[in-house]
């Protein structure tokens, strides 16, 4: 049997195995699962945390904070290069939150 035909009787099975139950999954692998080996190192992102609370930007007026961000995602050797804006934002925001909500005295 050829490439081609091969290929077609593949498909077919593939079909005929769809159409009466559907995919199945193995529950056990045979092949050895890689662990990866535990690291006593800091994370790598938890400088890009400690820079963002250190030296982010927290006023939003005239494009600011989204200047900053930009700046700093794009700059080669910044903690925080290649992060998403997305989630600077949002890191950005919770510690704006964060200030606020220690300013206001409770009652």
């Amino acid at each position: 049997m050829g490439p081609p035909e091969q290929e077609a009787s593949q498909k077919r099975l593939s079909m005929d195995a769809g159409a009466v139950g559907g995919v199945q999954f193995r529950k056990y692998s045979l092949t050895p699962e890689k662990r990866k080996p535990a690291s006593s190192a800091p994370a790598p992102e938890n400088d890009g945390w400690q820079f963002i609370q250190e030296h982010g930007e927290m006023d939003k007026s005239d494009l600011k904070q989204l200047k900053w961000i930009h700046h700093h995602i794009n700059l080669e050797g910044c903690p925080i290069h290649g992060w998403q804006e997305c989630l600077v934002q949002k890191a950005l925001d919770s510690l704006a939150k964060d200030s606020n909500s220690q300013a206001v005295p409770k009652i």
